[in-house]
């Protein structure tokens, strides 16, 4: 036969192993995330230098409650884009 105290310390154990089990699919969701950012990132950089070498850069930067600036650089040569969203 098993005793309390012997239980408790299962019991215990168990509880850590769940707690540590959550903390690491946290963890995972976490750098799914990031990859998927990255993935993002990745591809509107391509289509950026795709862009860029076809003399045609367009943009359509969202500014938040709907807004959007559109943006198009068809000249040869490099171009550069500011877009100053301060509040001041």
């Amino acid at each position: 036969m098993v005793d309390r105290s012997e239980l408790q310390n299962k019991a215990r154990m168990v509880e850590s192993h769940r707690q540590h089990l959550e903390e690491l699919q946290r963890r995972m969701e976490q750098i799914t995330n990031v990859i998927n950012e990255h993935q993002v990132t990745e591809e509107i950089l391509a289509r950026l230098i795709d862009m860029s070498q076809s003399n045609n850069a367009k943009a359509h930067v969202s500014i938040g409650a709907g807004v959007t600036l559109n943006y198009h650089y068809s000249k040869s040569g490099e171009g550069t884009a500011i877009i100053d969203l301060g509040a001041g």
